[in-house]
């Protein structure tokens, strides 16, 4: 792989889902692991270092497999929760 010593930028072509946004975005990879992401003719900017997004993904995947256990719990209970006792019961 080649180093990366100078920022390299590239535009997306426009994808949004929502409707809402219609405009190409700009992604920068600059030299120490940051990401920088900006709309076309917009001066806001966001960034993000490699790590935190890499982390970022491994959280929203987890977080994505314990909904799908737990939904997956809930159906095979019948959508009811055991009752525990209270300490006071005991």
């Amino acid at each position: 792989m080649t180093r990366l010593t100078k920022p390299v930028t590239r535009v997306t072509a426009p994808h949004n889902p929502y409707g809402t946004l219609r405009r190409d975005i700009n992604i920068t990879l600059e030299p120490g692991g940051l990401i920088t992401l900006r709309e076309a003719r917009r001066r806001q900017s966001y960034s993000i270092t490699v790590d935190s997004l890499f982390l970022l993904l491994i959280r929203r995947e987890h977080d994505a497999k314990q909904k799908e256990k737990s939904t997956k719990r809930a159906l095979s209970t019948g959508g009811q929760r055991t009752k525990r006792k209270s300490r006071k019961e005991k």
